[in-house]
C-alpha cells in the first residue's frame, strides 16, 4: 500500500525522471533503454487504471489489517470487522473507489497529473468489477476459524464451525425482537463445555444478562466472557514477540540465557510504558543492597576489616 501510494503521489515526478534519465548520454544504450520501456509503461492509459484500482483495494487491506491486529480486538469484532470489509468490496463491484474513480476519469482525458497518456495493448488493463468481486470471495474464506470452505473438515472442525454462531448469542444486537427466556442457552452451554466454565451458574447469569437488556453485566457472566475475549485472533502478537527477541537478543547481546530472556521480552512487550513505569521502589531495593547509584562519580572507600585476634597465633 505504501508503495503504490508513492507511486500514485510522485507519478509526474517518476515520468519527468524517466524521460530524462532516457535521453541522457552519459547513460549507455541499455540503461537508457530501460527507462524508456519503464516511461512507455507508465504513461499507459491501463497502467493508470491498474494504480487506481489497487490503490483501492490495499487503502482497504491495510486498514483492515490494522484493525485486525489490535491487541483489544475480539472474535466477533473481527467477525465484523471482516463481513463489514466483504460489503465494501462487493459495493466496489459497481460503485468504484475514489482512486479507481479518478483513474477512470483520467482515461476518459488521457492525460493524469499533467502527464498525457497513451493507448498499449500490451498492457492489460484489470477489469475493476471481476477484481472486487473476487477479492470479496477471497475474504469469506478467512472468516471461519479453522479451514476454508472447500477445504473438508473433521468432526472437531466441524465443531469448531459453530463457534462464531454460539458467540453472536452474546451481543445483544443480534437478539431477536420477542426474546425468549432460554434464547440462546444451547449454544451457551457449548460455549462453557468448551472453555471449561461452570455452566450452571454461567447459564442464570445468562438469563439474568437478557433480563436486564444486555445493560449490565452479571459477575456469573464474567468468566466466559472473559475466556471469550482472550481468544486469539491473529498471529501478529506472536510477532511482536519475535520481533522483540530480535532487538533484544543482538550479536553484541548473545550471552542471555532464555530465563532472562524471556523476562526481558515479556517486560517489553506487556510492560507498562515509561512515562507509567514508577522505578523509585526498585532503585530503593538496589541502593539497599549496598550497590553505588547511577549518579556516583567515585567508588566507595573500601572499609577497614578489623580481624580479631585469635589465641593460637601466640604460639608463632
Amino acid at each position: 500500500e505504501r508503495t503504490v501510494k508513492a507511486v500514485w503521489e510522485n507519478y509526474q515526478a517518476l515520468q519527468v525522471h524517466f524521460t530524462s534519465a532516457a535521453a541522457d548520454t552519459s547513460r549507455d544504450s541499455r540503461e537508457r533503454a530501460k527507462y524508456k520501456g519503464l516511461n512507455d509503461v507508465l504513461t499507459t492509459v491501463s497502467f493508470v487504471v491498474n494504480l487506481g484500482i489497487m490503490y483501492d483495494a490495499l487503502t482497504e487491506l491495510s486498514d483492515l489489517s490494522r484493525m485486525l491486529q489490535r491487541r483489544d480486538m475480539t472474535l466477533d469484532q473481527a467477525d465484523r470487522q471482516l463481513d463489514r470489509q466483504i460489503r465494501v468490496f462487493e459495493s466496489m463491484v459497481s460503485t468504484p473507489g475514489p482512486y479507481t474513480q479518478t483513474a477512470i476519469e483520467a482515461e476518459k482525458e488521457k492525460i493524469f497529473r499533467n502527464v498525457c497518456l497513451h493507448e498499449n495493448q500490451r498492457v492489460i488493463k484489470i477489469n475493476h468489477g471481476q477484481f472486487f468481486r473476487s477479492l470479496a470471495e477471497n475474504v469469506k474464506c478467512r472468516m471461519t476459524p479453522t479451514t476454508s470452505s472447500h477445504v473438508s473438515k473433521t468432526s472437531s472442525e466441524k465443531t469448531d464451525s459453530h463457534l462464531l454462531s454460539d458467540i453472536k448469542v452474546l451481543q445483544s444486537d443480534s437478539w431477536p425482537a420477542s426474546l425468549d427466556i432460554q434464547y440462546g442457552d444451547a449454544a451457551f452451554r457449548r460455549l462453557c463445555q468448551r472453555f471449561r466454565v461452570g455452566e450452571r451458574e454461567s447459564v442464570l447469569g445468562f438469563r439474568e444478562y437478557k433480563d436486564l437488556k444486555a445493560s449490565k453485566t452479571p459477575a456469573a457472566l464474567k468468566p466466559l466472557l472473559t475466556a471469550v475475549h482472550t481468544i486469539a485472533v491473529s498471529t501478529s502478537e506472536c510477532e511482536r514477540a519475535f520481533s522483540s527477541m530480535n532487538d533484544t537478543l543482538t550479536d553484541k547481546r548473545n550471552s542471555l540465557d532464555i530465563k532472562r530472556l524471556s523476562n526481558l521480552i515479556f517486560l517489553k512487550c506487556n510492560g507498562p510504558p515509561l512515562d507509567q513505569f514508577n522505578a523509585q521502589t526498585y532503585v530503593q531495593t538496589w541502593l539497599a543492597l549496598g550497590r553505588r547509584s547511577a549518579a556516583s562519580t567515585n567508588c566507595e572507600a573500601q572499609s577497614e576489616r578489623k580481624v580479631e585476634p585469635k589465641t593460637c597465633w601466640s604460639l608463632f
